[in-house]
């Protein structure tokens, strides 16, 4: 299974107003600080937070695991590495670990859905072996049943 996430593509407002923003605070920091090279350094730096949104991520599901490539980094897990994965509402996280850790960040890694493919990615994740897990507002995660939908609404 093979796609491609481009989240400024699909949803030009957004990306208009994440320009935006990184304009107008660019500009008062230049503004305020009093040079422009603090205004071309926040913007560089805004820019480099955000700057996934702004390039296509090409994707990759396979027999052997999951690959993400951006930037022109790949970054690859294999399925033996992951045990779970979170949905969401953009996408689903995976992870190494079983239950909700502190590591999730640093170990995991991020599937954004594109064109109506969450329940394709989901169900492929599910057949590869990883629990989906619903992380509760407190922090913690719970497993899934298989009875109940897999992804928290909001």
């Amino acid at each position: 299974m093979v796609w491609t996430s481009w989240p400024a593509r699909e949803q030009p407002v957004r990306a208009v107003a994440l320009v935006a923003i990184v304009a107008a605070v660019s500009a008062g920091l230049g503004w305020s600080f009093g040079g422009l090279a603090w205004s071309v350094l926040s913007a560089l730096l805004l820019l480099l937070a955000v700057g996934r949104f702004f390039v296509p991520t090409h994707y990759r599901i396979d027999e052997q695991g999951v690959q993400a490539r951006a930037f022109g980094v790949t970054t690859r897990r294999r399925w033996s590495e992951l045990q779970a994965f979170y949905p969401h509402r953009d996408g689903a996280f995976l992870s190494p670990f079983a239950r909700p850790s502190p590591l999730d960040p640093f170990r995991g890694l991020w599937l954004r859905y594109a064109g109506g493919n969450r329940a394709r990615i989901e169900a492929r994740l599910a057949a590869a072996g990883l629990r989906a897990v619903r992380r509760r507002r407190n922090g913690g995660g719970q497993a899934l049943s298989g009875n109940e939908p897999c992804c928290d609404p909001g």
